[in-house]
């Protein structure tokens, strides 16, 4: 079987799969060059590939400039091309088998981005004496203020804007579709633009919203670095700039405004300040004074700030190493001997050689830490001299109220049995009807709204998207709007990737995240302030 032909029904195929048109491009392209490279070597049939020549191919790449990253693309498509070939019995052994692809030791470090002030010198310096210029400054808007890809603006159809909300719609890799708004920058030259659009038609109108000036079609890709060329030297910037440039730079303003972001954002903003500091080692402290990224971003991401800067490929600051348990209670001890007695938290803190945050996250209210220390110091067998003055723990709560008690409970106590195939029931709740304590989020639901009255809330709706519901709760001098997610266990908001920013509440049974950054309302402890009121 001849190559070409072999490359043709392997795109043939990859197209009926349902690859996107890009995905579909680059494959062509790599095999394309492929083909032509053993064309020359007069290797025409599949079967006369060899291990060795794959090897020279990617020799070859290398002695002509293609980085590493681009070779193991290459070579990545290269070897499913021939794997799809053997799967299908054209070729008894796959000479790919044994090729190895280059991988990277290090990541590069991301590009600098431009600055606010430097992206409004360029937006500003577009000119704009002719439809070309309004097009050309609409573009480089579109780049910047939605963050576009290169291949996302030229597909954009005039039906993607939206006017009157404000908005784009953008088709993006792998079919996905976002909506985002738009700027005030970008809505101005859309308005300025459209107006003159349509003379730069040759033809019918397919809708395309960015048209080239010659062709009277879709603008070229290819047109792009002409047009940054001309504005880096009108600006003076010694930078060559290009596309994912204004998509890089509007990210990192955004982030620094105190937008959310995901782990790669925050990896990369902490990459750019320790490059900028030419350290190696970086410390919060150091971070907060050169970033806008708030804390709790990190903290929704990742463990804590010596995880990110491990991710980030900085060493660990030994500052922040993570605090054993016995280090934090042996201070508190030592605190309380020296004050005669248990302390409130304001006072433990100028006294104690470690942050109060750091208890608040690990253990959280002052009440509960207290209880973690009585607990430490009764399993290590530790005296303290003001024992009786902390509060009970709630095992030694249950073990008082059982010995005072003739009530023999059994839903803790009894055997428990091998799992069926019977239904899974909560633990007894006995609730105004409610039997049983919920298992999972429609629990939670259910719960809610048997008590949100007494709880001081009420609702407005309850929807299929996020958040789960909009209501009111009552608070000094009338009522006020919260945005409500309901979860089983408060941890769950963090594990289903929402944005804490577009929410005021979480109503879960289970309170486990201790650094949520929103207020949390944990039923189970709710509900035992309404025991007054529960049928018994």
């Amino acid at each position: 079987m001849l190559l070409k032909e072999a490359i043709s029904d392997y795109l043939s195929a990859r197209r009926i799969e349902g690859c996107t048109m890009s995905t579909m491009e680059n494959c062509a392209y790599r095999l394309t060059l492929l083909q032509r490279y053993f064309s020359k070597r007069r290797i025409n049939r599949v079967v006369e590939v060899r291990a060795q020549d794959i090897d020279d191919y990617s020799a070859d790449l290398s002695r002509r400039g293609v980085s590493q990253r681009s070779r193991a693309a290459y070579l990545s498509t290269i070897r499913v091309f021939f794997q799809w070939l053997q799967e299908r019995g054209k070729l008894l052994v796959n000479p790919t088998r044994d090729v190895v692809i280059p991988t990277r030791n290090e990541e590069p470090l991301p590009e600098p981005p431009l600055t606010e002030a430097e992206m409004a010198s360029i937006l500003d310096g577009m000119p704009r004496r002719s439809v070309s210029d309004l097009r050309n400054w609409l573009h480089l808007e579109l780049l910047y203020g939605c963050g576009l890809r290169l291949t996302e603006s030229i597909k954009l159809k005039v039906a993607d804007v939206d006017m009157e909300h404000r908005s784009l719609r953008i088709a993006g890799k792998g079919g996905k579709v976002r909506v985002l708004p738009l700027m005030k920058g970008t809505l101005g030259a859309l308005k300025d633009y459209l107006a003159l659009r349509r003379s730069l038609l040759k033809g019918p109108d397919d809708g395309t919203l960015l048209i080239g000036k010659t062709t009277g079609k879709a603008l070229s890709e290819t047109m792009l670095p002409a047009i940054l060329r001309r504005v880096t030297k009108r600006a003076g910037f010694k930078c060559r700039l290009h596309a994912h440039l204004f998509r890089h730079s509007i990210a990192v303003h955004l982030l620094q405004r105190g937008a959310d972001m995901d782990r790669q954002a925050i990896v990369a903003e902490i990459q750019r300040v320790a490059k900028e500091r030419g350290v190696s080692v970086l410390s919060w402290s150091e971070f907060a004074s050169a970033s806008k990224v708030k804390r709790d971003i990190i903290y929704k991401r990742f463990e804590g700030w010596r995880e990110a800067c491990q991710a980030a490929g900085l060493e660990s600051n030994q500052q922040n190493v993570r605090l054993e348990d016995d280090d934090l209670f042996e201070n508190m001890r030592t605190v309380f001997i020296k004050t005669n007695g248990i302390c409130n938290s304001m006072k433990f803190a100028r006294l104690s050689g470690y942050d109060r945050k750091t208890y608040q996250k690990r253990f959280g209210k002052w009440q509960n830490t207290l209880q973690r220390f009585r607990s430490w110091l009764t399993e290590k067998g530790i005296p303290f001299p003001y024992m009786a003055t902390l509060p009970a723990t709630s095992k030694e709560l249950t073990t008082t109220e059982n010995a005072e008690s003739d009530v023999v409970e059994t839903s803790n106590e009894s055997q428990q049995w091998e799992r069926g195939t019977g239904l899974l029931y909560g633990d007894i709740l006995n609730f105004r009807g409610l039997q049983h304590a919920p298992l999972n989020e429609q629990g939670v639901v259910l719960l809610f709204g048997m008590t949100c009255r007494e709880l001081g809330f009420v609702i407005e709706a309850v929807r299929p998207g996020f958040p789960d519901c909009i209501g009111k709760r009552r608070v000094k001098g009338g009522w006020q709007a919260v945005r409500i997610e309901f979860e089983f266990s408060s941890s769950n908001f963090k594990t289903h990737g929402h944005n804490h920013t577009e929410c005021d509440l979480i109503v879960c049974w289970n309170h486990d995240w201790k650094a949520c950054p929103l207020e949390v309302l944990e039923l189970k402890s709710a509900i035992q302030k309404l025991s007054n009121t529960m049928i018994q």
